[in-house]
């Protein structure tokens, strides 16, 4: 995909999201409470970016970010996030945030299209879980983690 392409597929990624609502669930959680740097939108913008531009890891995600400075920046809201910001907010995020707009999205898609459209769309949704499973690196050296663990990556897809 190429810029242009890349920030309409990205704008309308991020327009059914309503932040208002959004920011609301946030604030209720208190999930960003004493936060100063990476808010949980631009935290949410960043993967959706990465997600589309197939960025397969936080380096890669924090160097594009950094590096891309007119396009990338814009578009998540912030001039450069480290792999260490993204790692420990992925870690904060509590997963019944993700599920909350997920319930949000999808009553928006039921106002939108009307139950039977809306069903039928959902009907074709696959959820995807990637987890790390970390071992011991003395009994498993063969699960090469990283330089002092071990761990595998398990990949879970669920269709509905």
């Amino acid at each position: 995909m190429d810029n242009h392409t890349i920030k309409t597929v990205f704008k309308e990624y991020i327009h059914p999201l309503d932040s208002k609502v959004i920011q609301k669930m946030i604030n209720y959680a208190q999930i960003d409470k004493y936060v100063k740097k990476l808010d949980v939108l631009t935290f949410v913008n960043a993967f959706i970016y990465a997600r589309l531009k197939q960025l397969d890891n936080l380096e890669r995600i924090s160097d594009t970010i950094e590096r891309k400075k007119k396009t990338v920046q814009r578009l998540v809201g912030k001039e450069s996030i480290s792999k260490s910001q993204l790692s420990r907010k992925n870690g904060d995020i509590l997963p019944e945030i993700f599920q909350d707009i997920l319930h949000h999205l999808i009553q928006k898609l039921h106002h939108i299209l009307g139950s039977k459209m809306a069903d039928k769309a959902i009907g074709e949704l696959h959820l995807i879980d990637s987890s790390t499973i970390l071992m011991c690196l003395s009994q498993y050296e063969w699960a090469d983690f990283r330089d002092t663990k071990s761990g595998v990556k398990m990949h879970t897809s669920i269709g509905t």
